[in-house]
């Protein structure tokens, strides 16, 4: 019993899909570019106050690392929404998989330390796992809104053929023709 995943046509219900995602994904690239900041000037103060920190300071340059890659990757979907550029897009597509495994881990992981290792309170041991179930949902909804995305995109033609039955033959009328010839540059301009 599979069933199909849905194809959505508007952003949170109400916004037009593409700028629905664009705008999600300048909020993301603004709140990244601040924790990227943020996080270089607390390393460069470790660095400088906390000289046995270096296994610390090595690990916030590795999550720095990450969070620059986010940056590359936002400004890569930028400029493939704006493009309308399905190869891009498709980059970000997989790159958000790698981000949901990732978030799955980090809350095992988070909610482990918590439980073992740290010996928190079982509020706080909820909340974690209530901020990252709902950080997990938004990442799914952000991957079928970009899959919806991509299959428009691909999609996107302003001549098809449609085949109604399975023994009928199709026509095609000479204004139909017309019509495909109007549209040349348009298909030309998308293959090169």
């Amino acid at each position: 019993m599979l069933e199909e995943v849905p194809l959505f046509k508007k952003c949170c219900f109400c916004i037009p899909l593409r700028y629905g995602l664009l705008t999600w994904v300048y909020i993301k690239l603004i709140i990244t570019v601040i924790m990227f900041l943020s996080l270089a000037v607390n390393v460069y103060d470790m660095d400088r106050f906390c000289y046995a920190c270096k296994i610390l300071i090595a690990i916030f340059v590795i999550i720095l690392i990450f969070i620059f890659v986010d940056i590359i990757l936002d400004i890569v979907f930028i400029v493939g929404g704006h493009l309308k550029n399905v190869r891009l897009l498709t980059y970000f597509y997989r790159y958000s998989f790698v981000i949901a495994v990732e978030t799955i881990l980090l809350a095992v992981l988070t909610l482990l330390a918590l439980l073992f290792a740290v010996k928190a309170p079982v509020s706080i041991y909820f909340l974690n796992l209530a901020i990252y179930g709902l950080g997990l949902f938004i990442q799914i909804y952000f991957i079928l809104l970009l899959r919806s995305e991509i299959i428009k995109l691909r999609s996107n033609c302003p001549y098809r053929f449609v085949k109604n039955t399975a023994g009928s033959e199709g026509t095609v009328h000479k204004e139909d023709l017309d019509d495909l010839q109007e549209y040349e540059h348009v298909y030309e301009n998308e293959t090169s």
